[in-house]
């Protein structure tokens, strides 16, 4: 089992984030100042499958994360009710 992290800008240290999570169809999510994400995302189509990527909102900064495919593999999205 893999443990869930919290992401953050390792070049400015924001927690304000963009994560793109790209699979059959792509879901765009944002986080916060707190590291919360939101629960509701916006969805597109695409051709991708499990690559998260992500735009800090701070410094601009993007990058890939290692070892996370999909959003719920990142500490700060809210489970399901």
């Amino acid at each position: 089992m893999r443990f869930k992290r919290r992401l953050r800008c390792s070049q400015c240290g924001s927690l304000r984030l963009e994560i793109v999570e790209a699979s059959e169809a792509y879901t765009v999510f944002q986080q916060g100042e707190d590291g919360d994400i939101e629960r509701e995302g916006n969805n597109h189509h695409g051709g991708i499958t499990g690559i998260v990527n992500v735009k800090c909102h701070t410094c601009g900064r993007e990058w890939t994360p290692r070892g996370v495919r999909q959003i719920t593999d990142v500490l700060g999205y809210p489970e399901t009710p």
